[in-house]
């Protein structure tokens, strides 16, 4: 597990401030450190994602959704655990969540999302992150 400051890293890629605020206020309650990006293409420019023990990316984006940023890392950079979010449900979520965790993803959690459920996952996802 990569430390800062003590904490697990988690990082959060989403197009929605309010969404990407909430959450980041979430995960510091619960003991993370947190760092936000606006779309696929800033944590791609940032150096310091690589940091992360976990990414929480939205699953549609404007530019690089987030499982073309999944392959993209897988490609490059191998297993990184990630948490995709999205607001889809119904037949079109079922699909996108299918594929995804079928390319790797930790789990994939629909909008709004208890945090329990976030809890649940951010466990998985860190246990995975030096497997």
């Amino acid at each position: 597990m990569n430390e800062v400051m003590g904490r697990a890293s988690i990082s959060i890629v989403d197009d929605d401030e309010s969404f990407r605020d909430a959450l980041c206020g979430t995960l510091h309650a619960l003991g993370y450190s947190v760092r936000v990006f606006p779309s696929a293409e800033a944590l791609l420019d940032s150096s310091t994602w690589m940091d992360a023990d976990c990414l929480l990316v939205d699953a549609t984006m404007p530019g690089a959704s987030g499982p073309e940023l999944q392959e993209k890392l897988s490609a490059e950079h191998g297993r990184i655990p990630i948490i995709f979010v999205t607001g889809y449900g119904g037949p079109l979520g079922e699909a996108l969540r299918a594929r995804v965790m079928a390319e790797g993803a930790v789990a994939c959690l629909y909008k709004p999302f208890e945090e329990d459920e976030l809890v649940a996952a951010l466990g998985r996802a860190i246990g995975t992150a030096t497997a």
